[in-house]
């Protein structure tokens, strides 16, 4: 194999030894070293995975200067005809459109007139958006406004730095047209609701819808449940506004994958964290999801009449059942954990009235 091939694998299983010798901030070390440096997918994917199994936060792996930010250094370079400068920012497989496109403009005597040279008197008009950010695949994906249309580009990072990779779509924009996600895809259309989210602030003075279906149309942003390939409506936080802190949290795939969750941000920004980082975030930040509420969080006079109205649950009297139901309902969240040892009650009419309960609590 070759010498580089090597050194990368070399560096992952180091990392890997650490880590099983309990030396994890320099196992952590070199598994950002692994991601960053590394020419092979397979070790960069197996160095990420195992860099965030032990903790670490794939945020802080991304370059000091963000899409957006690239997006402007390049078109400033275009601005100023630094066309070298700009063309060493574009990667494979866009880079081999663009060489393409050179060659036709050479055949057609353009010659001096690159594709990226063409591009420079246009660049004036281009409006650019909030970029997606997948930090498990080091990819996003970035908007541009260009005379009413929009392009979306595929960005990547190498060697530091965010490198423009492909050409997502092209088109004007529409807002409701929707492409399915692969069944058992962790995002699913996650991204494409960050982007719904951005549009329906910009158009209410940086309000965010009350619910997701405020969103317009029929269209319905879900996760594919990997088990049962069923669409499931994403976790949603109402009554957010842009000038929320650019870390709340605003939706979330509704259940974890592999003991991760997607969740996406107030600043578009699409990351992953592990269940448990998940829960502490949300409790902080006042959610009332599953986990989010303890029995500590409720006082002994509520946990007993709780108890009280479970019990009643197995009621003979079908009267006494159903005013206990409607007050377990009633009470929200703050019977949640306690429904939830109640599951599997050996009697079945309160295990089912629980199960139920539990069901249409998200």
């Amino acid at each position: 194999a070759p010498v580089g091939e090597l050194k990368d694998s070399a560096l992952l299983w180091r990392a890997r030894a650490l880590a099983q010798s309990g030396r994890k901030d320099e196992a952590l070390k070199d598994f950002a070293a692994a991601i960053s440096l590394t020419r092979r997918d397979d070790v960069r994917a197996a160095a990420l995975a195992q860099y965030v199994e032990l903790g670490g936060d794939p945020v802080a792996l991304r370059p000091k200067q963000d899409p957006g930010e690239t997006a402007r250094t390049f078109f400033g370079l275009l601005r100023k005809g630094n066309i070298d400068e700009a063309d060493a920012m574009v990667g494979p497989p866009l880079r081999d459109l663009i060489d393409i496109l050179d060659k036709i403009f050479d055949a057609e005597g353009l010659g001096e007139k690159s594709f990226l040279g063409q591009m420079v008197q246009g660049c004036d008009g281009i409006g650019i958006g909030k970029p997606v950010i997948d930090d498990m695949k080091r990819e996003a994906s970035l908007p541009l406004t260009i005379e009413g249309g929009t392009i979306t580009v595929g960005m990547s990072i190498k060697d530091g730095r965010w490198l423009f990779t492909s050409i997502k779509s092209i088109g004007p924009p529409e807002r409701h047209v929707r492409v399915a996600p692969p069944p058992g895809g962790m995002m699913g259309d996650l991204s494409r609701l960050s982007e719904a989210l951005a549009e329906y602030a910009e158009e209410h003075d940086g309000q965010f819808p009350r619910q997701l279906s405020e969103l317009g149309g029929d269209v319905r942003f879900a996760w594919i449940d990997p088990a049962t390939g069923k669409k499931v409506d994403f976790l949603y936080r109402p009554g957010l506004t842009e000038d929320n802190s650019e870390d709340t949290i605003i939706a979330a795939t509704p259940s974890a994958r592999n003991g991760l969750r997607m969740v996406l941000r107030i600043d578009g920004n699409i990351t992953q964290m592990t269940e448990s980082e998940f829960i502490e975030m949300a409790r902080s930040q006042k959610w009332t999801l599953p986990g989010t509420i303890t029995e500590d969080d409720v006082s002994k006079e509520v946990q007993n009449n709780i108890a009280e109205l479970i019990k009643q649950l197995g009621d003979g009297d079908h009267g006494r059942r159903i005013a206990a139901r409607k007050a377990l309902e009633a009470m929200g969240p703050t019977a949640w954990p306690f429904l939830e040892k109640e599951r599997d009650n050996p009697d079945p009419e309160i295990s089912i009235s629980v199960r139920e309960l539990l069901e249409g609590k998200k």
